[in-house]
């Protein structure tokens, strides 16, 4: 089974941050912060997926989740980067939170930063009103995955797995509709190692919307392909296609060949959305002596 590098210092001082809400990986000069165990699984996935001799120039410090406030954290020292996690809109503008009162809420924090890293492009629109320093060190793309495809893991019961929380009419829905024999919904709330021990004894993740919408929760697709493990799901915006990398739930039953679609999924994200190539692309383009 695969496993994770846990990147923490173990120290004091962050047993101290995680009990007052803040998570903290580190690896090289770069630092991930979060303020959500789901974000930190994100930092965990970031980590991992980065090659063997990755390294940076200068300090950086990653906040993930810019609307999570980080109080004193952004004040630390380095070239600072904000990531934005929260869905605005689907991919028809179709509003999928309270979005105004959110995304203003949201953007409060981008001053802070040196660069943002805006993960839906389906909330592009919505920065249009924003100052031009702001859409200037904007990036918009899911930009989170490993630089290297990970291997397929054909292990499997069969079954596709949910993780996450189910506290959303839709997702009630449609579980209800999936034979309990071809799933299994995982109850308790694991991450790390303990999550991808789970995912390996399955043959697929399983994605749901927590609205009805077309959008890509790239967190758990993330995951996922670092568990070697094919993705099935409700409609995800059109940059992925059904069929090819990944499987429309409604399809469930037909068959599919699980590696072609994964190794499909893997080769795209690595070559389009690996954070590796975004976060040097940053440096390439500053000044030397900055």
């Amino acid at each position: 089974m695969k496993t994770y590098k846990e990147f923490r210092s173990g120290g004091w001082f962050t047993r101290l941050l995680e009990r007052g809400g803040v998570f903290e990986r580190r690896r090289g000069n770069l630092l991930i912060l979060s303020r959500h165990k789901i974000l930190d699984q994100v930092a965990l996935d970031i980590l991992n997926g980065l090659s063997d001799d990755f390294s940076l120039p200068q300090k950086t410090i990653v906040y993930i989740g810019t609307h999570k406030p980080f109080g004193w954290d952004y004040f630390r020292r380095g070239f600072k980067i904000g990531i934005q996690t929260e869905h605005f809109q689907d991919e028809n503008a179709k509003p999928l939170v309270r979005f105004g009162i959110k995304f203003r809420k949201t953007v409060k924090s981008y001053a802070r930063f040196d660069a943002i890293l805006e993960m839906y492009t389906n909330n592009k629109p919505l920065y249009d009103t924003l100052p031009e320093e702001i859409r200037a060190k904007t990036t918009f793309g899911p930009f989170i995955f490993p630089t290297k495809e990970p291997e397929y893991s054909p292990e499997g019961d069969g079954k596709v797995i949910f993780f996450g929380t189910l506290a959303s009419e839709h997702r009630k829905n449609c579980v209800s509709r999936i034979p309990p024999e071809k799933l299994t919904v995982l109850t308790e709330v694991l991450f790390g190692n303990d999550l991808l021990e789970e995912i390996t004894k399955h043959s697929a993740v399983l994605n749901l919307h927590f609205i009805e919408g077309v959008y890509t929760e790239y967190p758990r697709l993330v995951t996922a392909l670092y568990a070697g493990k094919p993705v099935v799901s409700e409609e995800l915006s059109s940059d992925l296609r059904p069929g090819v990398h990944y499987v429309l739930l409604k399809d469930l039953d037909k068959t599919h060949d699980p590696k072609a679609i994964f190794e499909n999924f893997a080769a795209k994200v690595t070559t389009e959305y690996s954070f590796e190539g975004y976060i040097q692309s940053l440096f390439d383009g500053l000044p030397k002596n900055q």
